[in-house]
């Protein structure tokens, strides 16, 4: 009787070992999908505190892509996880860093922001291996049989968010290369991804597609087949779609846009909006960063901008 008591607890817990494996996707799955939802990290207020609790969630989704690789939206919650830490909280801080004359210091965070960008990059691309097993063939046939390729397999919304990811992912890992944007021999596979995700719905993710792709005309010299004033003509799109109230894409205009153009005028026009502009709940914690880059730029305009209003 002991025996077979025995026996029924073990295959009892094995059955429960097994529903635990079973589950635990279905829960990783759930959380993964109300946190992104909840929209948590935009309208978090205090960017010390996300910075923090990033840097633990991000670890905490590596682990749960160890048990569940394939699922599309701990991927991409994974991707933008690694490229908002980088390009915002990272990237500010080495900039501060030069500004204070640490050149070690940023150097080394430098290294740290490509790190995580690689990462993010290496799971993009996972992500859109398992869209579709043609992707690496894609890459081969050129921009055009890309573009084709894109047209064929991405047309709702849902793929329109997919490709929004994977092409501002990879644009952020191209900026953080020692090549940079202007060598970067994968820019117009993203901008395909990002332009077409643009054709689909530009109000995605606060327009965030125009902002990238404004972003990177005005990042690349004229001299290197940059085009400022398309930049522009992306950013100001992008304003309208968001009602002037994201307020990364007036920071894009001056710290890019007008940069590239020497524009002092258009320089201290978008940052002094930046700085005067109320709060907005939906983008709290991006338009924080703003501002404090703006505060940053003003400061340093006579080093950035030679030519007088």
């Amino acid at each position: 009787m002991n025996q077979k008591k025995t026996i029924v607890v073990a295959l009892f817990a094995l059955f429960i070992a097994i529903a635990a494996c079973d589950l635990a996707p279905v829960m990783i799955e759930s959380t993964i999908d109300t946190t992104r939802e909840l929209k948590l990290i935009e309208r978090h207020w205090d960017p010390d505190l996300f910075a923090e609790a990033a840097a633990i969630n991000t670890i905490q989704m590596e682990g749960q892509l160890e048990v569940d690789p394939d699922y599309e939206p701990l991927l991409r919650s994974t991707i933008m996880a690694y490229v908002g830490y980088a390009v915002y909280w990272l990237d500010d801080k080495i900039k501060a860093m030069e500004d204070a004359g640490k050149f070690d210091e940023a150097e080394k965070l430098d290294e740290r922001k490509g790190l995580l960008l690689d990462r993010a990059t290496m799971h993009m691309f996972h992500m859109m291996r398992l869209r579709d097993e043609g992707f690496d063939k894609a890459l081969t046939s050129g921009s055009e049989g890309f573009r084709d390729w894109v047209e064929e397999h991405f047309f709702t919304e849902k793929d329109a968010e997919v490709i929004l990811d994977a092409g501002t992912a990879w644009f952020a890992n191209m900026t953080a290369s020692a090549e940079g944007l202007a060598a970067a021999v994968d820019r117009p596979f993203a901008e395909i991804l990002l332009r077409h995700s643009v054709s689909i719905n530009p109000e995605l993710e606060h327009a965030r597609g125009l902002a990238v792709l404004g972003t990177v005309e005005c990042s690349v010299p004229q001299a290197a087949g940059g085009t400022p004033q398309k930049g522009v003509e992306y950013l100001e799109r992008a304003l309208r779609i968001t009602q002037r109230k994201t307020l990364t894409v007036q920071l894009a205009l001056a710290e890019k846009c007008a940069v590239e153009l020497q524009d002092r005028e258009m320089f201290v026009k978008y940052l002094t909006e930046i700085l005067e502009a109320g709060d907005d709940n939906d983008n709290r914690f991006f338009n924080k960063i703003a501002r404090h880059r703006a505060e940053r730029l003003l400061r340093q305009i006579d080093d950035i901008i030679y030519e007088d209003l």
